[in-house]
């Protein structure tokens, strides 16, 4: 095994997606809240693509972090997966996260379903936002929290066993 897929092995632990993916979800709740503060004072109603980004990324960590407690490998991860938010989605849901998030309703199923095309599509990152028809970000926000509230007490190994190959 080379030092680099080593290293990757060492850093796809289901704890640290989930870490990483809670992070996400905060910046994007802080981001959200000062739009709302400042609602009076914008142009838009619609919070900027920042905020859908940093959603839709936490998601996409938290439902890797599970996929990787149910035994999926890095590996089929980064080649099926990547960084589509339905499929994974499909995945966890077939592997029991209903039962470990059940506040993750139809609503919020929707939400990450509607988001996950324009966020593997990078448009969030990239601006390109206009034309699209967006899940309410309080959906997409919702969809977030169900995940963290039933992923954050579930006992995650620290570290995927690594292969010697």
């Amino acid at each position: 095994m080379t030092d680099q897929k080593r290293d990757l092995h060492r850093r796809a632990s289901p704890t640290g997606f989930r870490t990483r993916g809670l992070d996400f979800v905060k910046a994007a709740d802080i981001l959200l809240a000062d739009h709302y503060a400042h609602l009076l004072d914008q142009k838009t109603r619609t919070p900027s693509s920042t905020v859908y980004y940093n959603y839709v990324h936490g998601i996409e960590l938290l439902l890797k972090s599970y996929l990787l407690h149910t035994g999926t490998s890095i590996e089929d991860i980064e080649k099926h997966i990547r960084q589509d938010v339905d499929e994974a989605l499909a995945r966890c849901m077939n592997s029991g996260l209903k039962d470990v998030c059940p506040d993750l309703d139809e609503v919020a199923q929707a939400a990450i379903v509607g988001v996950s095309e324009p966020y593997w599509r990078k448009r969030f990152e990239y601006l390109r936002v206009e034309g699209l028809h967006l899940p309410h970000v309080g959906h997409v926000a919702e969809a977030a929290h169900a995940l963290i509230a039933g992923l954050r007490y579930l006992k995650m190994d620290r570290w995927q066993s690594l292969s010697t190959d």
